[in-house]
């Protein structure tokens, strides 16, 4: 026969196991700043982003982002993007960058689109620069040029 604790007892534990549930407020000093990433490298050296689908927003049909690497020349971000048309027909794209600070807000106003067509199966590979010396860290949207 299992034994009924008192309603107070009861209560207590209740209460206790909530308390130990509960998600302390974040003070303004709490914001994590692990997800920040500086992109800029030394001046004869590259870096390889490992999951180029993290850095890509939107899609475009079958066209995928297979490769990104980035490099710093004379003081400013330049990312070398390898677009890659997985369809069996051609496809026109536009694509810009999304230049961020060290911070991840920003670093300069969206630029201009720039519309690509590839053929069924083509790869291009296009090098952006920042527009500015401030940008750490980037994102390269895609869209339809529909």
């Amino acid at each position: 026969m299992a034994m009924a604790l008192p309603i107070p007892a009861l209560l207590v534990v209740v209460a206790l196991a909530l308390a130990g549930c509960m998600v302390p407020p974040h003070s303004r000093s709490s914001v994590p700043i692990t997800d920040r990433e500086d992109l800029r490298s030394g001046a004869d050296e590259a870096r390889w982003v490992m999951e180029p689908a993290d850095k890509v927003v939107g899609s475009v049909n079958r066209v995928r982002v297979t490769d990104l690497r980035t490099l710093t020349q004379d003081g400013r971000l330049r990312v070398m993007v390898t677009l890659r048309n997985e369809r069996g027909r051609r496809d026109v794209i536009r694509l810009r960058g999304r230049w961020l600070d060290a911070w991840g807000v920003l670093a300069a106003p969206l630029g201009e689109w720039h519309t690509l067509a590839l053929e069924g199966g083509q790869e291009q590979v296009l090098m952006l620069p920042a527009p500015v010396g401030q940008a750490a860290d980037f994102r390269i949207e895609l869209s339809s040029a529909d």
